[in-house]
């Protein structure tokens, strides 16, 4: 209602509303998990080793560059230890070795095969990459379209369910990010214009 009434407080309203964290509970999960899975794999805490770098990274800041990270770790670990599938899945999430050192809490060096059944590390990981998703991912978007569905109209329906399915932002030409850039303008007009109460 403040939304509607008060045009002069949208700002603040948005401003106010970034400031809280992504994911819901699932922010918590992500601090909470990490040390579950170490823990059930016997993975030490111990400063400078890089499972206990990238924990710190994400107790402190967890990014979207993180399920670039899990993807990494989980091709590392399906390779037996093969330190280019690492490098080169962190290359198609845009993550460089700069990037990794850069966070207030860096990553500067490599993982390492652990001592623990493997399988059921890379399982565990996996569960985890789903939380990573579903706090960085579009996966927040078709959440939000979930739980509104009673309380939009058909139309927006379809088109936020397009967003959702049109495979993230990224573009192999111009017409195809052109195309993806319209799908979600759109979809944010009729949005505004339902909370504006013009739709």
């Amino acid at each position: 209602e403040l939304w509607k009434s008060t045009a002069s407080c949208r700002l603040w309203i948005r401003w106010t509303l970034s400031t809280m964290g992504r994911g819901g509970s699932a922010g918590q999960q992500i601090r909470d998990e990490i040390l579950v899975i170490m823990h059930a794999h016997n993975i030490k805490e111990i400063h400078g080793t890089y499972y206990e770098q990238w924990h710190q990274k994400l107790h402190n800041n967890t990014t979207p560059a993180d399920i670039g990270i899990c993807r990494a770790i989980i091709a590392y670990l399906r390779g037996g230890g093969d330190m280019g599938s690492y490098w080169r899945v962190l290359g198609e999430h845009g993550i460089t070795k700069e990037h990794l050192t850069s966070y207030s809490r860096p990553i500067t060096t490599e993982p390492y095969m652990v001592q623990t059944d493997v399988g059921r590390l890379i399982n565990d990981f996996e569960r985890y990459l789903a939380i990573l998703r579903n706090v960085h991912d579009a996966l927040d978007l078709q959440l939000a379209l979930d739980h509104a569905k009673g309380c939009l109209p058909g139309h927006v329906q379809g088109k936020l369910q397009d967003i959702c399915n049109m495979g993230g932002t990224g573009f192999n030409n111009l017409d195809e990010g052109h195309g993806k850039f319209m799908k979600i303008s759109s979809g944010r007009d009729e949005l505004l214009a339902i909370l504006n109460n013009k739709g």
